[in-house]
């Protein structure tokens, strides 16, 4: 029974989301974290824009504690200027958003995702946007990485890309040995860790921490 954390990342760049894990915690802090009700280029200066979520974790109460309105996704994606994808990839999230899904999306919304690849689907996204259905798209995430140089998406001079490095920042880097290190000296000295992702676990780790050093760990 190991127990496994998860570092938090740097501080983000503004950007909308549909957040999860870590990543949703951190980003529900930043500026424009969740997608906007209104297009960013119709706020005056200094003026808060309106922010919407989409999260089937996460009940009403706990996302506007995150500065955040909790909406449908088909309500998100319809309301948007911009749309940012943070969830995992798993069975219920592949190919979550397609066809139907960028249809929904206003001619002046842009699409970004800094998740997983075929959480979106590709050839569905570069019709919207050669169709002009979106204004265009931030990619960091691809079904195959990196992409071929030829690739469709590439040739869109409305498409930001990047080869799932996003993260990989100065600062990001040193936090992760960073945190790593406090965690493990945390841990060695019988104290409980922050930013568990196995919590459940902790009982069970203390008890064989006092089986073998004699002492319970706090926490």
């Amino acid at each position: 029974m190991d127990l496994r954390f998860v570092p938090l990342p740097a501080p983000l760049p503004d950007v909308a989301s549909l957040p999860d894990g870590a990543v949703r915690r951190v980003v529900a802090d930043q500026p424009f974290s969740f997608p906007c009700r209104r297009c960013l280029r119709d706020a005056e200066p200094g003026e808060p824009l309106w922010l919407l979520a989409y999260d089937p974790f996460l009940d009403e109460k706990t996302i506007a504690e995150r500065n955040a309105t909790k909406v449908s996704l088909d309500e998100l994606l319809r309301r948007s200027d911009f749309v940012s994808i943070n969830c995992p990839l798993d069975d219920t999230t592949r190919n979550m958003i397609s066809t139907r899904e960028f249809g929904l999306m206003q001619k002046h919304a842009y699409f970004i995702t800094a998740a997983r690849g075929f959480i979106h689907d590709e050839k569905a996204l570069e019709d919207a946007i050669r169709n002009k259905q979106i204004a265009g798209a931030g990619l960091d995430v691809w079904s195959k990485e990196p992409p071929a140089m030829d690739h469709p998406l590439l040739k869109f001079d409305n498409v930001i890309a990047s080869p799932h490095t996003a993260g990989v920042t100065k600062e990001a880097r040193a936090n992760m040995g960073k945190f790593a290190a406090e965690q493990l000296i945390l841990t060695l000295d019988g104290k409980k860790p922050p930013r568990m992702v196995n919590p459940e676990v902790w009982p069970a780790y203390a008890r064989r921490f006092e089986r073998a050093f004699g002492i319970r760990p706090e926490g």
